[in-house]
């Protein structure tokens, strides 16, 4: 459908590297088939070099895939995907955490994370940071927010590194600014209501 375009085409994962996994499968397989001994070691290294891009498209992208159709029945479903399609083609939108996240008026859009919703809808935000070590030294910080909506949906908006201009923070006072309700922070008291409103929304 047309009034869906949009919205998928901002969330959608990159899936070239599925494609070129794909791709370069097709033309190793084909060179195998079609070609003489000369051809075997070109189709050989063609193969190899493309396992390592399909199988990350397979097990990363594809679910993301998968989810993005997910989301844009949710909003057909909820009656929020016209309203979503115009805001997000209006060009009236904040690009936040590195253009990772786009605020409009009624809606965040995680970019190229397959997800969407309206602020209404969310109920619970936190910012949290994973820190990889390698012999306890830590090497890499990402920094990310964790949306937790009605309808059990969650998703997050990764920053790719840390927070050091306080992106996140702006992004969860985005989402308050637009819903009051919306529980902020990771506590043990947010924690436990959040869990009692997923229970009772059974």
């Amino acid at each position: 459908m047309k009034t869906q375009n949009a919205v998928k085409k901002y969330i959608i994962p990159n899936y070239w590297v599925l494609i070129v996994g794909a791709a370069g499968f097709v033309l190793g397989f084909t060179l195998l088939s079609v070609g003489g001994e000369s051809l075997n070691g070109i189709a050989s290294s063609i193969l190899t070099l493309s396992l390592i891009p399909f199988v990350v498209g397979l097990f990363r992208i594809l679910p993301g895939l998968i989810r993005t159709s997910g989301t844009i029945k949710r909003l057909r479903k909820e009656g929020q995907l016209n309203a979503a399609e115009a805001e997000i083609s209006s060009g009236n939108i904040t690009e936040m955490c590195k253009r990772k996240a786009a605020c409009t008026e009624h809606f965040l859009f995680a970019r190229k994370n397959a997800n969407a919703c309206a602020y209404t809808d969310i109920v619970w935000a936190y910012k949290q940071k994973y820190v990889l070590r390698f012999l306890f030294i830590p090497i890499h910080t990402d920094e990310s927010v964790f949306i937790h909506a009605r309808n059990k949906v969650h998703f997050q908006i990764h920053l790719g590194g840390k927070d050091k201009n306080n992106e996140l923070v702006e992004l969860i006072k985005t989402i308050y600014h637009h819903n009051p309700n919306v529980m902020v922070g990771y506590t043990e008291e947010n924690k436990k209501a959040y869990k009692i409103l997923t229970l009772t929304k059974k």
